[in-house]
C-alpha cells in the first residue's frame, strides 16, 4: 500500500512539473502573463496549436515570471518552423530566425540583453543573400553590405555587392562603394561620421557621358576643390573648380574669342554674374589698376560699362552639369572645359567663343584629418609612397604621401607582396588607411612605423 502511495505522489508531481497551457487560459497586465484569476506571474510551459486534435502546434515556449524565457518556436500550418526567438526573462537575447513555409531563410537577426548586436541578415526570395548588417550595442557598427537578387555577380561574396561600406554608432564611416549588375564599379565615396568627406568617383550612365567617370573631393559634405571628367579611356576632359559645393571655376577674369570672326572681348565672373567689356577692359570699379600680359584690366563693382554707359544689372550665368553653361538667358554647349580655358558654341547666332583666363585660378580649402586618441595611427618613413584602391600593385592610384605624413588605421589585409626597397626585398602585408587628406586607400607595409 505505501509503495501504491509513493508511486501516485510522483505521478502528480511530474504530472505537475509537465503540465502545460495556452494563451488562452492566461492574461496579460504590465507586459507580464498571469493565469486567469491569479496574482502570481506565470512560470511553466506556454504551447498553443492550429489543430489541437492532430496536435498541430502553432507557437511554443517557456514563461518565467511571466516573461518570455529562453527558446520560442512559432510554426505555420504545415509544421515548418516559422520564427525562432530566444529571450532571458523578457529580454531579446541570442539569434532570432524567421523561415518561409518551405524552410527557406527570410531574416537572421541577433540580440545581446535586448540590443541589436551581431551580424543581421535578410535573404531575397530565392534564398540569395539580400543585406548584411553589422550591430554593436544596438548601433549599426560595422560592415554593410547590399546585394542583387541574381547572387554575387561571378565574384566573391566579399566582393559580388550592390552597396558596401562601414558604419560607426549608425553613421556611415570610412569608404562606401556601388556596383551596377554587371558588376561594374559606379560609386565610391568616403564618409566621415555620415558626412562626405575625401575622395569621390562615379561611373555616369546618362547622355553622352555614358561610361565618363567624375571625379573630386568632398570636405564637411561639400564639393571642394578640383573635380575632373575622365573619358572612358581615363583622359581628363574636364576640370572644374569647387569651394563649398559651389563651382567657382570661372570666378575671375577672362578674354573672351569669337572663333569665327577673331574679335575678343573681355569679361569678369564672380559665383553667380559675370560683367564685360566690348573692345577693351574697362575700368570696373574705383580700385587700383592691374596690369597683366601687356595690357590692363580692373576689379569690378555691381555694374559694367559697355561702349560708355553704365547698366546696373549684371548679367548671370550657371554652369548645369558637364555639357551645358547658360549664359545671360542663353543656353551653350560646352566643347571643352579646363582651369585656364574652357570653349562653348551654340547660344545666340549659334558662335563659338574660346575664354582663356587672366590671372590666378582661385584657391579652395583642402581636407586635414582630425586625430582620435582612440585610433591608431601609422607615420609614414619614405617620400612618394603610394596609396592603392586595392591592396596590390597593380590596382590604381589614388595619391602619393610624402615623409611624416600620419594615417588613420583601419583594416589589414589577407594577402602579403614582395616589393624591393633600396635592393632589399621586403615581404608585408597591405593596410587599409585614411589618409591627411581625407582618401582611404591601401598601403604597403614596407614604410611606415607602427
Amino acid at each position: 500500500m505505501k509503495n501504491v502511495i509513493t508511486i501516485l505522489f510522483l505521478t502528480l508531481i511530474l504530472t505537475s512539473c509537465t503540465s502545460e497551457v495556452s494563451f488562452s487560459e492566461l492574461v496579460e497586465r504590465d507586459n507580464t502573463y498571469y493565469k486567469v484569476n491569479s496574482d502570481k506571474p506565470y512560470t511553466g510551459s506556454v504551447v498553443d496549436y492550429h489543430n489541437k486534435e492532430n496536435k498541430t502546434k502553432s507557437v511554443e515556449g517557456k514563461l518565467k515570471d511571466g516573461k518570455f524565457d529562453s527558446k520560442w518556436v512559432a510554426y505555420y500550418s504545415n509544421g515548418q518552423i516559422k520564427e525562432i526567438w530566444n529571450y532571458n526573462v523578457g529580454i531579446k537575447n541570442g539569434k532570432y530566425i524567421k523561415y518561409k513555409d518551405n524552410g527557406q531563410i527570410i531574416k537572421e537577426e541577433e540580440y545581446s540583453n535586448g540590443e541589436k548586436n551581431g551580424i543581421w541578415s535578410t535573404y531575397f526570395n530565392n534564398g540569395t543573400k539580400d543585406k548584411v548588417i553589422e550591430y554593436k550595442g544596438g548601433y549599426m557598427n560595422g560592415v554593410y553590405i547590399e546585394y542583387f537578387s541574381s547572387g554575387y555577380l561571378g565574384m566573391s561574396e566579399e566582393e559580388g555587392f550592390k552597396e558596401k561600406g562601414y558604419y560607426s554608432m549608425s553613421s556611415k564611416d570610412g569608404e562606401w562603394r556601388k556596383r551596377n549588375e554587371y558588376g561594374t564599379e559606379i560609386l565610391r565615396q568616403n564618409y566621415n561620421d555620415g558626412i562626405l568627406n575625401g575622395l569621390s568617383s562615379q561611373l555616369l550612365n546618362f547622355g553622352n557621358w555614358v561610361g565618363f567617370t567624375w571625379k573630386g573631393n568632398y570636405l564637411n559634405g561639400l564639393k571642394n576643390g578640383e573635380w575632373t571628367l575622365l573619358n572612358k579611356s581615363k583622359s581628363v576632359v574636364q576640370t572644374h573648380l569647387y569651394e563649398n559645393d559651389e563651382n567657382v571655376t570661372l570666378v575671375g577674369i577672362w578674354k573672351a574669342t569669337n572663333l569665327s570672326t577673331k574679335k575678343s572681348y573681355y569679361v569678369k565672373f564672380d559665383k553667380t554674374n559675370f560683367y564685360y567689356s566690348a573692345n577693351k577692359p574697362y575700368r570696373w570699379g574705383n580700385e587700383d589698376l592691374h596690369y597683366r600680359d601687356s595690357y590692363k584690366y580692373y576689379k569690378y563693382r555691381s555694374w559694367y560699362p559697355y561702349k560708355g554707359n553704365i547698366n546696373p544689372r549684371p548679367n548671370t550665368y550657371e554652369i548645369r552639369g558637364y555639357h551645358r553653361i547658360l549664359i545671360n538667358a542663353h543656353l551653350h554647349d560646352i566643347v571643352e572645359f579646363s582651369l585656364n580655358s574652357f570653349t562653348i558654341e551654340g547660344g545666340y547666332g549659334n558662335m563659338k567663343y574660346k575664354y582663356e583666363r587672366i590671372g590666378k585660378i582661385p584657391s579652395t580649402s583642402n581636407k586635414i584629418i582630425k586625430k582620435d586618441n582612440s585610433k591608431t595611427y601609422y607615420t609614414i618613413n619614405v617620400d612618394n609612397l603610394r596609396v592603392r584602391t586595392s591592396p596590390n600593385l597593380d590596382s590604381d592610384k589614388i595619391e602619393n604621401l610624402s615623409i611624416g605624413s600620419e594615417v588613420e588605421f583601419i583594416e589589414k589585409s589577407s594577402n602579403q607582396t614582395t616589393v624591393t626597397i633600396k635592393n632589399n626585398e621586403l615581404t608585408e602585408y597591405w593596410y587599409k588607411v585614411k589618409t591627411p587628406s581625407g582618401n582611404i586607400g591601401w598601403i604597403h607595409g614596407c614604410c611606415f612605423d607602427k
